[in-house]
């Protein structure tokens, strides 16, 4: 029972998302890596701290759903456990709620022990205000249209140039192009939700991007999203004295042109949720080859 009750827990976590909040932390944190105890020690409470606003995020927009959409339950995936009937409306929003608890104790703890103990409260007031009101009522800001504005710089430079200050109390040159990577890959995956749900959100009146100027907008922007964190990466490496080993990340571009490709042939509400989580694999792929180039040049150098 117990295990059954965890596994149900983790699906409703959405596990292919937390990508999106982990790989910035983990650029915003090797930008000046220091191989002692202290600064890895905060590293690992920052992904905690990001991962839980994440899982509260998804939970939110969980609840939230309930009140919004009529679900198909044939077509659901196993990640709407109140649909299915696993858990009630409110006991997922207690779990959201405990959620980002976890992550405000952590964010008091920089908040006490920084010297610029201000500014990090600015930022985790923020995050957190728009991390339940993103999908949470009264508000539900991402319902109106500031969706990809919104992942774009929250999961690009809030919490890739956060992560980097609270750790050296300074943002670098370098740090701007690796968070405008990781924003862009992350925008991607909610494009490919917001393909995905196009029909339940114009019967929903939810306003996206795509409900305004339709799926081949989308499609298009899904092209330019998911190439311009190359462009990015060349910007910093011939502007900046980005490490060049960050050239490792053409590695990923059969993945990005197998993503286009299948983006552009969706028409079926699968199609379409497969492609979300593609979305959301590239995004910590892409991460990840950056995340070792950076790595690779710390060792040599």
């Amino acid at each position: 029972m117990v295990k059954n009750q965890l596994q149900y827990w983790i699906q409703a976590s959405r596990p292919f998302t937390l990508g999106a909040s982990l790989i910035p932390v983990l650029l915003g944190s090797v930008i000046n890596l220091h191989w002692n105890s202290i600064y890895l020690f905060h590293t690992i409470l920052i992904l905690l701290a990001a991962t839980a606003v994440q899982i509260g995020t998804n939970l939110v927009d969980e609840y939230s759903d309930e009140t919004i959409y009529k679900r198909n339950v044939s077509t659901l995936p196993t990640y709407k456990v109140i649909s299915l009937g696993i858990f009630t409306a409110k006991t997922v929003k207690i779990a959201a709620l405990i959620s980002f608890s976890f992550a405000t104790i952590i964010g008091l703890y920089f908040i006490i022990t920084s010297t610029n103990g201000l500014i990090i409260l600015a930022i985790c007031i923020i995050s957190v205000f728009v991390a339940y009101n993103y999908a949470g009522k009264p508000l539900s800001i991402g319902n109106k249209g500031f969706g990809w504005p919104l992942v774009f710089l929250f999961m690009g430079p809030i919490l890739t140039l956060g992560t980097e200050f609270t750790l050296t109390n300074a943002i670098s040159s370098k740090g701007i192009i690796l968070s405008l990577c990781s924003g862009s890959t992350a925008t991607i995956i909610l494009i490919a939700n917001d393909l995905r749900d196009y029909k339940e959100d114009i019967t929903a009146k939810k306003i996206t991007p795509i409900t305004i100027l339709g799926q081949l907008f989308g499609k298009y922007c899904y092209f330019i999203i998911i190439i311009s964190p190359y462009i990015f990466l060349m910007i910093g490496i011939i502007l900046l004295n980005l490490s060049q080993t960050t050239l490792i990340t053409i590695i990923t571009i059969p993945m990005a042109i197998i993503n286009i490709r299948n983006i552009w042939k969706a028409t079926t509400h699968q199609d379409y949720f497969k492609m979300l989580k593609n979305s959301a694999i590239f995004h910590t792929v892409f991460g990840i080859f950056i995340l070792l180039g950076l790595l690779v040049n710390n060792v040599i150098t």
